[in-house]
């Protein structure tokens, strides 16, 4: 609540059972407002960091998950005061970072597997040869 009072031929405004001298005060800003907008500029900043589509590598992928964890965590009050085109530059590049992730994880794992593969086939041949070789020793 802001009230003005009057004392010793001053103007002072209490905010928040506060007093502050009228001419020293610029504005008086809501805590949950200036975190909002805070938050808003802070994102902004950060999408405004990232590249653009086209110089998208997959060095990037952390850095656009955090912030777009950052965005996400965000309440629906604060994303009002981010630019519809710094959400939809954000939302463009966490889809193109997940869909070339996807496929150089998806290469690791493949290789894994054919590695886990070539393994496993060393494992079964050496295993034949060495039945083989007991087998015709008569054991």
């Amino acid at each position: 609540m802001i009230t003005l009072n009057t004392l010793m031929e001053k103007a002072y405004v209490s905010v928040e059972n506060k007093l502050y001298e009228i001419d020293k005060v610029k504005e008086v800003i809501d805590s949950t407002y200036y975190e909002a907008t805070c938050l808003a500029d802070a994102l902004t900043q950060k999408v405004a960091s990232l590249p653009s589509k086209e110089n998208l590598t997959p060095s990037y992928k952390n850095t656009i998950n955090d912030v777009y964890k950052m965005y996400d965590s965000m309440s629906m009050y604060a994303r009002t005061f981010v630019d519809k085109s710094v959400i939809e530059k954000l939302v463009e590049l966490k889809e193109l970072a997940d869909k070339f992730n996807t496929n150089v994880e998806g290469e690791q794992e493949n290789n894994k597997v054919e590695e886990t593969n070539e393994t496993n086939q060393t494992s079964n041949n050496e295993n034949q040869t060495g039945e083989s070789t007991n087998n015709s020793t008569g054991e």
